[in-house]
C-alpha cells in the first residue's frame, strides 16, 4: 500500500485490499509480470458477474512472477470450459479467505470454492494478528463467525493517497532512501517478531493443535459452512510441495472427518514447476495443478450434481 504499490489498506477490518481496475507492472526475484485487476480488485483479465469456479489462495494462486495466461485460474477454465473467478492475492492465508468467500460468494454463485493451502499460511497468520485476536476467532462458533464493515472504497484510497504523498515529499535522494530504510526496518521488526513467536510450542507449525492451526482448521469448517449454505461445494487444494508433509496429513484428515472434498497433490513436486531463485509457480507448475483440479472436478461433478 506504498507509493506505486497495488494495494490499499482498510483500517476497519484490518485487512489489505488489490486497488480494482488497475494494470501496472511488477517486478520481483528478477521476474516481470503485468498486473491487471477486475472491479472486485482481483486478477482477472475481465469482471465476471458470476462463476463457476472461484480460487482462494495466496501468490502462487495469484500468479505471482507470471502473467495472467500461465496461472492457475488461466488454465482450469481452459481444460474445463468453466468461468473461473481468482480470488487469490500475495500473502493471503486462512485470515483474509473466509472474509473474501463471504464478501463475494452471494455475488458470484459459484458451484466450487477451491481453497488452496500454502506451507507458509500458517505463519501468515501471525503477521497480522496477536494470540489474543486468533484465539477469540477459534472460541467463536462457525455459525456465529462475523466480520467488520469495509471502509468505502472511495474513502480508503483517499487516506491511502494522503499518507503516500506525506511519504513521497523531499528530494528523490532521501525519497528513496526512506522508502528502503522503512521497508527493510518493517521486514526486520516483523521477522523478530514472528520467529520469536514461533519458538514457543503454542506455535508449531507442524502440530494440528498449535494455535496456528486451530485457526486454520477453525476458517476452513466456517467456509465450508459458507458453502453450504450457497449451494455450493469447498474443495481443500493442498500445495505442501516442499517436504511439509505434517501439514499435508493434518489437512487430509480434516477433510476427512467433515466431509470436505480434497485433492490429492502430491504429483506436484519436480523442480520445473517451480520458478528458479524464486519457488512460485512456472507456466508448467500452474498447467500440471489446473489439470489436477480439472481431473478432480470432472470425477466428481456426477456425485455433486
Amino acid at each position: 500500500d506504498k507509493p506505486g504499490g497495488i494495494y490499499y489498506s482498510d483500517p476497519h477490518i484490518r485487512m489489505k485490499f488489490m486497488i480494482p481496475n488497475h494494470r501496472t507492472q511488477m517486478y520481483y526475484n528478477g521476474y516481470t509480470w503485468t498486473h491487471e485487476t477486475d472491479r472486485y480488485g482481483f486478477r482477472n483479465s475481465t469482471t465476471l458477474e458470476s462463476a463457476d469456479i472461484a480460487l482462494l489462495g495466496d501468490s502462487n494462486v495469484y500468479g505471482h512472477g507470471v502473467n495472467v495466461d500461465h496461472t492457475i485460474g488461466h488454465y482450469l477454465g481452459k481444460l474445463t470450459g468453466m468461468q473461473v473467478i481468482n480470488m487469490a492475492r500475495q500473502g493471503d492465508s486462512s485470515l483474509q479467505e473466509p472474509y473474501l468467500l463471504t464478501e463475494y460468494i452471494n455475488q458470484l454463485r459459484p458451484k466450487y470454492v477451491l481453497y488452496f493451502f500454502n506451507e507458509n499460511d500458517i505463519r501468515d497468520l501471525y503477521i497480522y494478528r496477536t494470540d489474543a485476536e486468533l484465539q477469540s476467532f477459534v472460541d467463536t462458533p462457525i455459525t456465529k463467525i462475523q466480520f467488520g464493515t469495509r471502509l468505502p472504497i472511495e474513502e480508503a484510497l483517499k487516506i491511502r493517497d494522503e499518507q503516500n504523498r506525506d511519504l513521497l515529499q523531499g528530494s528523490m535522494r532521501e525519497r528513496l532512501y526512506l522508502f528502503r530504510a522503512l521497508n527493510w526496518i518493517e521486514f526486520r521488526k516483523s521477522e523478530q517478531s514472528i520467529n520469536a513467536r514461533l519458538s514457543n510450542d503454542l506455535h508449531n507449525v507442524n502440530d494440528e493443535t498449535s494455535l496456528g492451526w486451530r485457526f486454520t482448521k477453525h476458517a476452513i469448517q466456517y467456509m465450508d459452512l459458507v458453502c453450504r449454505n450457497h449451494d455450493s461445494r469447498l474443495v481443500i487444494v493442498p500445495m505442501t510441495h516442499y517436504g511439509h508433509s505434517a501439514h499435508y496429513s493434518i489437512l487430509e484428515r480434516l477433510a476427512r472427518s467433515s466431509g470436505i472434498a480434497f485433492i490429492d497433490t502430491r504429483a506436484i513436486h519436480d523442480q520445473s514447476f517451480f520458478l528458479p531463485g524464486d519457488g512460485h509457480y512456472t507456466p508448467k507448475g500452474a498447467e500440471a495443478m489446473a489439470k489436477l483440479a480439472s481431473d478432480f472436478l470432472e470425477s466428481k461433478s456426477e456425485a455433486y450434481h
